[in-house]
């Protein structure tokens, strides 16, 4: 009898996810993501706390990428920075939250390299204006000018990306 009941109510659960997704419903999804979202900002919070310093009024993050929180900032740092990386990325990518480690491991492997993280949910202007129509979508820029020769769509390892690196930047 406990089987039996078992086997409905995965049944029941099953149906209800179905139709859920094809009635655009998301709770189900909504809140994994969202759940899975804080989490991961737990993480990365308690990862920058060491690295942070107070300089004055402002606060500075050393070997992390940056997120952008603006598009003024985003120019900026394209016209202020020699070498920039531009991760364009959606919290809801499995690999996009995959390359946040990767993202890290550059930073302090290639200081000479700035890389900037751009949530395409976000900054859809951005996205639109670079073309992305994937993600995670790295654009490269020096002095800054864009690369255009030099683009990568997708998951990228840390031995291919530092060979990106060295075609855009020579590091």
């Amino acid at each position: 009898m406990e089987n039996i009941t078992k086997v409905r109510l995965t049944r029941l659960f099953v149906l209800a996810f179905s139709i859920s997704m094809f009635s655009g419903c998301s709770w189900f999804i909504s809140r994994s993501r969202d759940d899975a979202a804080k989490d991961a900002a737990k993480d990365v919070a308690a990862d920058v706390k060491a690295d942070v310093k107070s300089d004055s009024a402002e606060t500075i993050v050393e070997n992390r990428p940056i997120k952008i929180s603006s598009v003024e900032e985003f120019r900026n740092h394209i016209e202020g920075s020699e070498n920039v990386v531009v991760d364009f990325k959606a919290e809801w990518c499995g690999p996009c939250k995959r390359m946040k480690k990767v993202n890290v491991a550059l930073t302090k492997k290639y200081p000479t390299v700035k890389i900037l993280e751009v949530d395409i949910d976000k900054f859809k202007p951005l996205a639109d204006q670079y073309g992305v129509k994937g993600v995670p979508t790295f654009e490269f820029f020096k002095d800054g000018e864009r690369l255009e020769r030099i683009r990568k769509v997708g998951f990228m390892r840390e031995d291919e990306a530092g060979k990106k690196f060295k075609e855009a930047f020579g590091v």
